[in-house]
């Protein structure tokens, strides 16, 4: 019964345009991977070796703040 209700209410979380618990999830890890992306190119002087570990310590700042891992 529960499965018959958990597709009810996504079906109509589709139908009036709100994301599904699932989808915001997808949404926010995808706005962190952004933003670590972003601090990423703000530092041009760095070789591929720095950006690799400030692009961990970033993920790893950001698991630990949102409680979900951020795969880059």
């Amino acid at each position: 019964m529960s499965r018959l209700k958990s597709a009810s209410l996504s079906a109509i979380l589709a139908a009036v345009g709100k994301p599904t618990v699932e989808e915001a999830q997808e949404q926010a890890r995808q706005a962190e991977r952004d933003r670590i992306a972003a601090q990423i190119a703000m530092a041009p002087h760095l070789n591929s070796q720095q950006r690799r570990s400030l692009r961990k310590t970033l993920a790893k700042q950001s698991s630990k703040a949102t409680g979900q891992e951020v795969a880059l």
